[in-house]
């Protein structure tokens, strides 16, 4: 769907590398658009979370969302506005393991777990 942050994650991935591959940023509108990825961001709006969570299903694909409650909702990992109006994320750790992902203790800390 549309977010400001595509305009951010373009800009990132036009300079930056995850080791020596390229990072490549592909818009979707639908579910069943989901191909092979390492992290799917869903914006606001987008394709209903758990029609994504249902398409990938058990795949190694990181969730990522920015809408209040998607974490209890299957998300992995949801961007939020703390209470105090700082930046913050919920983290399912359910949904993690999943996925088969292993979270390091420090990211564990920084999150508000679900």
């Amino acid at each position: 769907g549309n977010s400001p942050i595509l305009e951010e994650l373009n800009a990132m991935a036009k300079v930056r590398k995850v080791g020596d591959r390229s990072i490549k940023v592909t818009q979707i509108t639908k579910a069943s658009e989901i191909k092979r990825c390492n992290i799917l961001f869903v914006s606001s709006g987008a394709a209903p979370i758990e029609d994504v969570v249902s398409k990938v299903n058990a795949q190694s694909i990181l969730i990522v969302t920015e809408e209040p409650g998607m974490a209890a909702k299957g998300s992995d990992i949801n961007l939020i506005v703390k209470d105090d109006g700082k930046p913050g994320f919920e983290l399912n750790q359910a949904a993690v393991n999943k996925r088969g992902f292993k979270i390091s203790l420090e990211l564990i800390r920084l999150a508000i777990l679900i």
